[in-house]
């Protein structure tokens, strides 16, 4: 599973859902190195890496400069309203 990241693309200002959100991936998704692409790195978990991206670019600018700094060769897509439930 070393060739595997989960990617939580997300804002600052969905940071109320956040707390569920990693913290199910935490239970679920143990094993997988997990990245959230945000404009702030306050309030995460400390097992997620944090990829910072500037709010004055695109949305597309903003994943390309995050997705570049992603080194493993398979990627899950997530964004944080999508709450695991089980395994």
């Amino acid at each position: 599973m070393n060739n595997i990241a989960l990617i939580v693309d997300t804002h600052s200002n969905y940071s109320d859902v956040w707390g569920p959100c990693f913290g199910r991936l935490s239970q679920y998704c143990n094993g997988i190195k997990k990245y959230a692409f945000t404009d702030k790195t306050e309030g995460l978990p400390e097992d997620i890496i944090p990829i910072t991206y500037d709010n004055d670019q695109s949305y597309r600018d903003q994943f390309l400069s995050c997705i570049m700094q992603v080194e493993e060769k398979y990627i899950l897509y997530t964004s944080e309203d999508y709450i695991l439930y089980d395994y």
